[in-house]
């Protein structure tokens, strides 16, 4: 074949468009291509159609620079660049595999550097809220957690004092007589089950960052207080009538 005929096939033959590689540093191209962070167009084994191209066109008027993935042999993907850079107003600026980076043809470099640094600033932006609400909600997670498991423990603490008050009134027992604990006993078993309560709740709410509440009360300190206000007042004095068991007396 001659070679003026070689040259008119090879001008006759599409060419695929370079990335411009002259255009931007390695840094800078780095830069542009972590600015978009996902493909807007999926181009199949056929190529681009005249619905890709305009697709590509309506993108670039919107986002400025685009990602194409072109799911093709290298020779389709070729041909594919080359049809959607004449058809859309585009320029290929780089690929990396089978995705095709693009900005409008009449783009400078230094706006889509700008704006390539301001898409990147807000992604940045984006993910530091979201690392926040997802930190966020496994702390709610974990509170709620901490909390079952303190009502766990009081529901464990409350069968306690039951069983200590069926041990005093003869319930443990199964007979009729006196309790399995004496009086002492049972000021001891109760202050110990008074301490470990007041030790879990002030662990609770330093885990939620409550302030500490008052340590919980003990009954037979008032108790123990009532009958001493008594015996002050001159316990010689007259003592009201009661009936048995300490029922008030019928009426007559």
């Amino acid at each position: 074949m001659p070679v003026c005929a070689q040259a008119e096939d090879a001008a006759a033959e599409p060419a695929a468009p370079a990335a411009a590689s002259g255009t931007f540093s390695e840094e800078q191209e780095q830069l542009l291509w972590e600015s978009v962070t996902r493909a807007l167009l999926r181009l199949g084994k056929s190529g681009a159609t005249e619905s890709h191209t305009r697709s590509l066109s309506e993108l670039l008027d919107a986002h400025k620079m685009v990602k194409v993935q072109v799911n093709a042999p290298a020779s389709t993907a070729s041909a594919a660049a080359a049809a959607l850079a004449a058809g859309a107003g585009a320029r290929l600026v780089m690929t990396k595999g089978s995705t095709l980076l693009f900005a409008q043809a009449g783009a400078a470099p230094e706006g889509l550097l700008q704006l390539a640094t301001e898409s990147k600033a807000r992604t940045a932006v984006y993910r530091e809220k979201l690392a926040a609400a997802r930190e966020k909600k496994r702390d709610e997670l974990r509170a709620t957690e901490a909390k079952r498991e303190s009502n766990t423990s009081r529901s464990t603490a409350r069968t306690k004092i039951h069983r200590m008050i069926d041990n005093v009134s003869g319930g443990g027992g199964g007979g009729g007589g006196g309790g399995d604990l004496s009086r002492s006993a049972l000021l001891g078993e109760w202050q110990q089950l008074a301490a470990g309560i007041a030790a879990e709740e002030a662990g609770d709410e330093s885990q939620l960052g409550a302030p500490k509440s008052k340590e919980p009360q003990q009954p037979w300190k008032r108790r123990e207080a009532a009958a001493g206000a008594e015996a002050g007042r001159g316990g010689g004095g007259r003592r009201p009538r009661t009936g048995r068991g300490g029922a008030p007396p019928p009426r007559r």
